[in-house]
């Protein structure tokens, strides 16, 4: 439906929690991070956002099928105004510093530069720290985006969370670990729409345990 269907009858379907956020930021001129998650109705959203945000752009990671690429890539754009590979952090910056409204997924494991083991329901996990980093080089403003269906499938809610205080700090991880907290709060709302195959816990270095090793049978 998020690629294919009528953005009407998506929108239909959508009760939008905390767009004023979204303006009031908007309003800054700054720019705005909306820190988004690996969630099963991620795409969905997509064309209620549109209709409360003049400029919206996203990060995005390539697939290795390219007619996936390809398939992904026109069902985004249907509401999306620019789409920027994961490694164009100059593209983002600059994005913000037009005012543009860019989602931002940054809650996989991650074990690259400004990485840092923050707890996800009190168990460490490898986690990208650049969320308040990209916040204090461009003045924007993070806003938690989170999107749910309801469970007696009327619809779906997207919620837009206020800006928290003090953020971003000069602690990194301290500041992820309060996007985490947020996130928490989400999936304990609907658990078996958050995107566990991702694998949430891998890359943790020693000594901590690698909890998807497969168990070997004895003879």
């Amino acid at each position: 439906m998020a690629w294919f269907g009528s953005k009407k009858t998506i929108r239909d379907l959508i009760q939008i929690e905390g767009e004023q956020h979204l303006h009031d930021a908007l309003a800054k001129g700054k720019g705005v991070v909306l820190f988004s998650a690996h969630l099963t109705t991620l795409e969905f959203f997509f064309a209620a956002l549109e209709q409360i945000s003049p400029d919206i752009r996203g990060m995005y990671r390539a697939q290795r099928n390219e007619m996936m690429n390809v398939i992904m890539t026109r069902g985004r754009l249907r509401a999306i105004d620019m789409l920027f590979h994961k490694d164009s952090v100059r593209t983002m910056v600059r994005s913000l510093r037009e005012n543009a409204t860019v989602w931002y997924a940054a809650d996989q494991s991650y074990q690259r530069k400004y990485s840092a083991l923050i707890p996800f329901f009190g168990i460490p996990a490898m986690t990208n720290t650049a969320t308040s980093r990209l916040a204090k080089m461009s003045g924007a403003t993070v806003l938690t985006y989170f999107g749910r269906r309801l469970p007696d499938d009327s619809g779906y809610i997207l919620t837009i969370g206020k800006p928290l205080e003090n953020f971003p700090s000069d602690d990194l991880a301290k500041d992820t670990a309060r996007l985490m907290k947020r996130l928490e709060t989400h999936v304990r709302l609907c658990p078996e729409q958050y995107g566990w195959i991702h694998k949430r816990f891998k890359g943790r270095p020693d000594p901590y345990p690698d909890l998807y090793q497969t168990q070997k049978q004895s003879a």
